[in-house]
């Protein structure tokens, strides 16, 4: 039984939304950050590490944090890596601004758990450093366990579960998994899920249960 503490609808969705009010200004101010202070892929493909840095100083966030937008942004087609390398914001993201926050909330949740992008691999030194928006991202399997660990999280209501149960559970479906740690990757897509506010204080957010179960309002704008 996955099982750390029972929270309140109220005291799980005022988490979230302060979480989506962060995640909606930092993709915005990301970008236009870049449009002004444009950096240059780096010859393998990808942000550098010193751009990389620039940018979540700029932010006030961590480094990690400052790629999981960067690759968000990626994902959704707001971001692009011109033909002479300047990474830039593109017409998509005036279309994106024009949209709901409800829109843009949805369009960022359902690229990332559809994405076979792992943005927590970013800066692994195991080898060589992986860079943000890099050619080395992609875990096929990824999408598939990062939707497992939702459905598992949509069946406990109001509950926030412990992490090593979470891994726990994606360990025992996913067992031959070579191309991902199951630790590490459950880890990373606990935390992102908490950036994106698909979870708030650790439990599923009731905006993320309308979205993984297809309603058609999530009841995001009126919140916000």
């Amino acid at each position: 039984m996955l099982f750390r503490s029972k929270k309140t609808n109220n005291e799980i969705d005022r988490a979230a939304v302060a979480a989506i009010t962060t995640l909606l200004r930092l993709v915005s101010e990301l970008l236009n950050f870049w449009a002004e202070e444009t950096p240059t892929a780096i010859q393998s493909g990808g942000i550098g590490i010193r751009d990389l840095k620039k940018a979540a100083e700029h932010l006030g966030i961590s480094e990690d944090e400052t790629a999981f937008i960067a690759e968000l942004s990626y994902q959704i087609g707001i971001l692009t890596i011109e033909p002479d390398g300047r990474i830039l914001p593109n017409a998509n993201f005036d279309i994106f601004l024009t949209k709901s926050y409800e829109s843009q909330w949805k369009e960022l949740v359902e690229a990332w758990r559809d994405s076979s992008r792992v943005a927590g691999l970013i800066g692994r030194t195991d080898s060589r450093n992986i860079a943000a928006l890099g050619i080395e991202l992609d875990r096929p399997n990824a999408p598939k366990i990062r939707r497992q660990i939702l459905q598992t999280l949509l069946t406990i209501e109001n509950i926030s579960p412990k992490l090593d149960e979470l891994i726990s559970v994606v360990t025992w479906r996913y067992p031959h998994r070579k191309s991902l740690n199951a630790k590490d990757f459950t880890e990373w897509t606990a935390r992102e899920a908490e950036w994106l506010g698909v979870t708030g204080a650790g439990a599923l957010s009731s905006f993320a249960r309308r979205l993984l179960i297809n309603e058609k309002r999530i009841g995001l704008d009126s919140a916000l």
